[in-house]
């Protein structure tokens, strides 16, 4: 059962107590770190390796962890690593992680994150952020572009690979991102998988500190490539539901309109959730109409502030009373045309 690549993933929605000191399983949130999936898929088709990926390794025993890598791991075995987007150096990873360096010490070991913080204490040989497809490469081919970080005084100088801001090692825009399960993944149908559109954001609030913001053109995957995980998905797994986890999804009506193509199309009701800019939908039109027809159903708005001059200062437009209204008119026309809507508002307090 060895694998030349083992990745382990955390959870991709926060886990309420990060497992503190504890080193007892955690078993909080139960949502697929769809990141590993595309690096493994990204390793798969690249570069013809046999990777397998573990999920939800909060859930498991220490012992259950080295019997996982023990019964993986031989002499063709290149790489381990974890991947996930929030706090991954838990007490059973970081002695996971330890146990590894001191069994198999020719074996690769690396941790990606969106931030350094999350995986810094973990103990690799490389810690990777961002979107990490060509720093993973770059590592297997044993030229990785990186710097020594240090996140505070004291703390451990770890190897990083920053797939942000190092221009040899950024995996955007990136026309193919789909994601191959395979049966060794355990899909179930009754899973929401996470699934990308595009990377960056064409907007620049000016409280946000994600990395790819202002982007120009419109640089999303196709309506093919798009298909293609709908279908074997479906076909495979009987998968219907989807978060899509752009920064934001609305951001061109002609994206939302190409993929509500291609749902309609569908022998099969997928559903959508994900980020909604809500002055953009409800100042164009034909963004509900749009994602209607996509089955977007479920949305995430950051309302931020409902006092007009603090939400133009963040770069948020629009008359916020208007805005508030047009929200309660398009889940009525959600509810008519689809049968569900569900709504969610973020604000900024303080």
């Amino acid at each position: 059962m060895a694998v030349e690549v083992l990745l382990f993933t955390g959870f991709s929605s926060y886990v309420n107590t990060n497992q503190g000191d504890t080193t007892d399983p955690i078993y909080d949130v139960c949502s697929r770190a769809s990141g590993t999936y595309r690096i493994a898929t990204h390793l798969r088709e690249n570069r013809h390796l046999d990777v397998e990926v573990v999920d939800f390794v909060f859930s498991f025993t220490y012992e259950e962890l080295v019997a996982i890598v023990d019964s993986r791991v031989d002499e063709s075995t290149r790489m381990v690593g974890i991947g996930g987007i929030f706090w991954l150096a838990s007490p059973n990873v970081k002695r996971l992680f330890k146990y590894i360096k001191d069994t198999y010490p020719d074996i690769i070991t690396v941790a990606g994150s969106q931030d350094i913080w999350s995986i810094s204490q973990i103990g690799v040989d490389w810690c990777v952020t961002g979107y990490g497809e060509l720093g993973i490469s770059s590592i297997l081919d044993g030229n990785p572009k990186y710097k020594d970080w240090q996140i505070m005084p004291g703390a451990p100088v770890v190897k990083v690979l920053d797939c942000i801001h190092t221009k040899e090692l950024q995996a955007y825009p990136m026309m193919d991102l789909s994601i191959d399960y395979e049966e060794r993944d355990f899909i179930q149908s009754f899973e929401t998988l996470n699934m990308e559109t595009s990377r960056g954001c064409r907007f620049a609030c000016s409280y946000c500190n994600f990395p790819i913001l202002g982007v120009k053109d419109d640089h999303t995957r196709s309506a093919e490539n798009f298909e293609l995980d709908l279908r074997r998905n479906y076909k495979k797994w009987g998968t219907t539901e989807y978060t899509i986890t752009d920064d934001t999804f609305n951001d061109y009506i002609e994206k939302i309109r190409k993929y509500a193509d291609v749902v309609e199309s569908l022998d099969f009701e997928p559903n959508f959730s994900g980020y909604i800019r809500a002055d953009l939908m409800t100042q164009r039109p034909d963004d509900i109409k749009e994602l209607v027809r996509m089955r977007f159903n479920s949305h995430l708005y950051g309302i931020e502030s409902t006092n007009q001059e603090s939400a133009k200062a963040m770069g948020k437009g629009g008359n916020t009373e208007k805005i508030l209204n047009g929200i309660l008119e398009a889940k009525q026309i959600f509810l008519k045309e689809n049968g569900f809507y569900a709504g969610e508002m973020s604000f900024i307090w303080g």
